[in-house]
């Protein structure tokens, strides 16, 4: 098998976090994940950060090292895809811990979006990246997309409307049972949802991921180190990705995913099934996006993943539990860094550190991203004890 990687150390923050940057948001997670994993500032030799939507630069990983203290590392990257990056930063960390380009790196994505942002710059945030002649005179940004795919879902497979709002019922359940790094913990109820704003038809505000501040770090380092670190090491088992398209307007059908084919991509490079996993981690900007995923999963026949939710069968005690954190839709949504909260949630359902909220021996863990108007995707693999 060769060698292997593992997390050690894992940080995250959430909320309204006011009295703060880009750059000691990270300097406090760098903190807390050293300590977390029983290492020292002087042990990391490498470094790898999402781009910020409020700090805009380049090299944004090299800056935060300087920032934070970290001098003379081997090995330094930054990723650029959106909140598909934490798929392709986790892969490309392992990558060069295997090829002895580094032996310990920092993973981070870190934003203030909710306090760093004005309302009219998120929305020219939005606008930026979209098709400037096709796209963006319409306002096709991403609330407007993920209707219009979550519409043809609904009428391709005659489904009820209240399959989405199933899944933000959940999402809050599993909120409640969490103490810290949550936005919303009160219960909701399928009727709260429909009664909720129209954003884009036929999503509601609460199919919508609320906007925070936050960020996480994880610490990934050899599995040799690690089984001589404080917490129990959880193991990057593999990975895959895929890359549709960039552009809304060359959606080839609107039901389609890459989804599917980053699942296929990361089990075929690993000795374990599909039926192994556990605990399965989805980017729920969107409430469609879980029943997407499901599907393309092969947890559900094609259209099925709405009766799969209404069963009970993604909550904590069910077939499989989806998002045991709240999800973006109730533990809040910083954006890009979004998808690196639920790998450290991951990481604490494996070492068993979830309190209410634990899986029961849990052991595998699957984490889906997805960037751009749902065009690409990465599936992450995350094992203990194998």
């Amino acid at each position: 098998m060769g060698k292997r990687v593992a997390i050690v150390g894992v940080a995250d923050r959430i909320g309204k976090i006011q009295d703060n940057n880009v750059f000691g948001l990270f300097s406090d997670l760098l903190i807390e994940a050293t300590k977390d994993a029983g290492l020292r500032r002087d042990d990391i030799d490498g470094i790898i950060a999402t781009q910020s939507l409020v700090f805009k630069h380049s090299r944004l990983s090299t800056v935060l090292a300087e920032y934070a203290g970290i001098r003379n590392y081997k090995w330094a990257d930054s990723v650029n895809l959106g909140a598909q990056s934490h798929g392709t930063m986790i892969s490309r960390a392992a990558s060069a811990i295997k090829e002895g380009l580094a032996d310990t790196i920092v993973i981070a994505s870190v934003d203030f979006q909710l306090t760093g942002l004005t309302r009219d710059l998120a929305v020219k945030g939005m606008a930026d990246i979209r098709h400037p002649e096709f796209e963006r005179p319409y306002g096709l940004f991403m609330p407007a997309i993920m209707a219009l795919k979550a519409r043809k879902y609904l009428h391709f497979y005659n489904a009820s409307p209240d399959i989405y709002p199933h899944v933000a019922v959940t999402m809050r359940k599993h909120a409640s049972l969490k103490k810290d790094n949550v936005m919303y913990r009160d219960p909701i109820t399928v009727e709260d949802v429909l009664k909720s704003k129209k954003i884009a038809e036929p999503l509601h505000l609460l199919d919508c991921a609320p906007i925070v501040d936050g960020g996480a770090v994880l610490i990934m380092t050899s599995e040799e180190k690690a089984r001589n670190l404080k917490k129990k090491p959880v193991l990057y088992l593999g990975g895959g990705e895929n890359y549709s398209h960039d552009n809304f307007i060359q959606d080839p059908d609107l039901l389609s995913t890459p989804i599917k084919c980053s699942v296929d991509r990361a089990f075929n490079r690993v000795d374990i099934k599909k039926s192994d996993v556990d605990i399965l981690f989805i980017h729920d900007a969107f409430t469609p996006v879980v029943i997407f995923a499901l599907e393309d999963f092969g947890l559900c026949e094609r259209g099925a993943a709405g009766n799969f939710v209404k069963d009970g069968n993604i909550e904590i005690n069910g077939a499989i539990p989806v998002n045991t954190n709240g999800g973006l839709l109730s533990q809040g949504h910083p954006g890009i860094p979004g998808g690196l909260l639920h790998v450290v949630e991951a990481i604490r359902q494996l070492r068993g550190e979830c309190g209410p909220g634990q899986v029961h021996e849990a052991k595998v863990a699957a984490s889906i991203h997805f960037g751009g108007p749902l065009s690409m995707a990465s599936t992450s693999l995350w094992g203990v004890s194998l």
